[in-house]
């Protein structure tokens, strides 16, 4: 008869392989599943956490730290629900071992100071932590893959960093966050937002960078259309509107930056009527592979540049419909710029004669002076 650790070791091997990876969150005790050595989210409070198998214990956890104001007393070292701050072992050599067990009591206090501070802290003196700044750097190259965000200190610290801010797995936002992401100078991309509320679409209306993208939403309901028409930036993309009524046209016609609604595959002349008083420098319409003569002459009153990426050629009643268009119109292939190129051709020409010009009378004084220079050389000798 099989022994009572043969037994055990048949169970062990015969055990599920997913029910082993299956652990609690600190936070919430929510069980779910994780691999170690991987940072995880929890689907129930949305916390960050590292599971380490070593030490059967959390390794990292970040989001609202609980109960931040009674931390446990003790050695927090052996603590599973320590921050990450106080567990650190990676030193600088100037600690000594006097002063290494006050820094670690005192470096999570540090860490809600920053939050409670985070509109006034400098970016770069933030207090992260070795998984944290893991998670910064892969922010940082788009391969953030959490649905939430509860530290401000993070969207401080990306929207400071350069290059676009991406952040597209996110599918909540709360004003607090937004607000700190509204901070960046580059484009930030919040395509996976499915909902927005009116108040965080008035915190991200103050971007004032260059393209904030809200892909994710297939409907605009008026205060959110009139929030987001509101926005600082350069450019507004909405590609996930597939249909618009002309009362959400005239809405988004008041934006003053580049506007984007390459998701439409077809605009009726009402709607086109309203987007032609769009106040920016361009409308894009990818998704549009025809158009009807009347859309199209309602459309040619528009004075921006038109993308039509998904059209091969203007024939017809739509090449008469665009004949007097000033702005540039980009097709498929390739582009026409009738307005541009007047100005070229108008302005170019004095310019070019005038520099001509001005080099033959340099080049003339320059052959003048060097003829009285050797002529002078010449009768010294």
């Amino acid at each position: 008869m099989a022994g009572p650790s043969v037994l055990r070791f048949f169970s062990a091997t015969m055990s599920n392989p997913a029910d082993q990876n299956r652990r609690n969150c600190p936070g919430c005790g929510n069980a779910f599943s994780a691999s170690a050595d991987k940072i995880t989210q929890c689907p129930a409070c949305g916390r960050l956490v590292l599971f380490d198998d070593g030490r059967r214990r959390v390794a990292f956890e970040q989001g609202d730290l609980p109960n931040e104001k009674s931390l446990p007393s003790g050695d927090q070292s052996q603590s599973t629900d320590s921050p990450p701050l106080a567990r650190e072992k990676n030193r600088p050599a100037v600690i000594g071992p006097l002063l290494a067990r006050p820094a670690a009591h005192w470096l999570p206090y540090q860490a809600a100071i920053e939050r409670q501070l985070v509109d006034l802290w400098p970016p770069r003196l933030f207090t992260f932590t070795k998984h944290e700044r893991w998670q910064l750097r892969a922010s940082q190259r788009g391969q953030f893959d959490f649905q939430q965000l509860h530290d401000p200190r993070f969207a401080k610290y990306l929207a400071a960093s350069p290059g676009p801010v991406l952040l597209d797995t996110l599918q909540s936002l709360s004003p607090a966050i937004a607000r700190q992401l509204a901070r960046t100078p580059s484009s930030l991309y919040l395509r996976g937002l499915t909902t927005l509320n009116t108040a965080t679409a008035a915190t991200l209306a103050k971007h004032g960078g260059e393209t904030l993208a809200l892909d994710g939403l297939s409907s605009l309901p008026d205060e959110l259309t009139e929030a987001l028409a509101r926005h600082q930036g350069r450019g507004l993309s909405l590609n996930g509107l597939f249909r618009i009524e002309a009362n959400t046209a005239a809405r988004l016609a008041e934006y003053h930056g580049r506007l984007a609604l390459n998701g439409l595959s077809s605009l009726t002349p009402a709607v086109a009527a309203e987007l032609a008083d769009h106040r920016g420098k361009s409308l894009s319409f990818a998704g549009i592979q025809q158009l009807s003569p009347e859309t199209a002459r309602a459309l040619a009153r528009y004075e921006g540049d038109f993308y039509f990426e998904g059209l091969t050629e203007l024939t017809g009643e739509l090449a008469r419909a665009f004949q007097d268009f000033p702005g540039k119109l980009q097709l498929k292939f390739h582009e026409i710029r009738r307005r541009r190129r007047t100005e070229r051709s108008e302005v170019g020409q004095p310019l070019s004669l005038a520099f001509l010009i001005a080099a033959a009378v340099v080049l003339d004084i320059a052959c003048y002076e060097l003829f009285a220079f050797l002529t002078e050389l010449f009768n010294s000798v």
